[in-house]
């Protein structure tokens, strides 16, 4: 059978489309009557796009105004109710494990430098470090008692979270106090404020002027003298140690410590050659300089 022209094709379609407006008769009904008059059926595509230009569409309901939200901060906008996040990274991670449990940001963000487990100098298994874990519990049971106080009184975020900062605030005053007041703690605390950070350069305000900031390394300090003997123990980072291996150094640093090595050498035999060395103390400071001369120490 020949093909159906455009005209036809059209009066198909058109035909079609009244017959499922009727209704009363099933898709192979249809297509019967469609292939006896025309020869040919119609797609079941064109079918649905019939049925769907005259089905009712649903009754347009206009929804209801909702209230404007409030201006006011979240509570978990708030330090004390820090938004948890999750990272790929394990020290971000464990920097919102401490902002979850009290500790501002900026502490938070400083003792993160302790995400990995080290064994113990005893041995064992690995764990964090102790001091950081007693500031977490500490920290912890403190915003705890707080919570409740505010709870009690009423407060809403915004207020508990400038009172809970004022706390904490407090906590670096009393430090700063002990500092001052000098005894064991006092002579090998940290300054619990600092007025610029570590590039040296000022802190500012909303105004430009300088003001004074905490020190977490106060507080670690002071919690690191309390603790148990078998628990103070550290784990230097890696920028704290200065190098001593010869992979650590550049050449021309290495260059410059054999320059100074030799230059010693060449004075305290000198010396040796001057006085005769009566005590013993140029010819022992020679061979210390000659073995790290031979080893490469330097």
């Amino acid at each position: 059978m020949a093909k159906l022209t455009q005209i036809q094709r059209e009066q198909k379609w058109a035909e079609g489309a009244r017959l499922v407006r009727e209704g009363g008769r099933s898709r192979r009904e249809i297509q019967a009557i469609i292939k006896e008059e025309y020869g040919e059926t119609y797609h079941p595509r064109m079918y649905s796009q019939a049925y769907q230009s005259w089905r009712p569409s649903p009754k347009q309901v206009t929804p209801e105004p909702r209230p404007e939200p409030s201006p006011q901060r979240t509570s978990k906008s708030t330090t004390l109710y820090p938004r948890p996040k999750e990272s790929r990274h394990y020290q971000t991670r464990f920097m919102w494990r401490l902002r979850d449990a009290g500790l501002g940001g900026k502490e938070a963000r400083e003792f993160s430098k302790y995400w990995r487990k080290y064994s113990p100098p005893g041995g064992g298994r690995k764990v964090m470090v102790p001091v950081v874990l007693t500031m977490k519990d500490d920290r912890k049971a403190f915003k705890q008692a707080f919570l409740l106080e505010a709870r009690s009184k009423g407060w809403g975020a915004e207020k508990a979270n400038k009172v809970y900062e004022s706390r904490i605030w407090a906590i670096y005053q009393d430090l700063e106090k002990k500092k001052s007041r000098g005894g064991m703690m006092g002579k090998f605390l940290h300054d619990p404020f600092v007025w610029k950070d570590v590039h040296g350069r000022p802190y500012l305000d909303r105004n430009g002027k300088p003001e004074k900031r905490i020190n977490p390394w106060a507080l670690k300090e002071a919690t690191f003298m309390t603790l148990a003997p078998e628990d103070q123990w550290e784990t230097p980072r890696s920028h704290w140690v200065t190098p001593q291996t010869e992979w650590k150094r550049s050449p021309a640093v290495r260059q410059f410590a054999k320059k100074e090595l030799n230059r010693q050498k060449k004075w305290r035999e000198g010396e040796i050659k001057r006085t005769g060395d009566p005590t013993g103390e140029h010819d022992w400071a020679l061979s210390g300089i000659k073995f790290q001369l031979k080893e490469g120490l330097y």
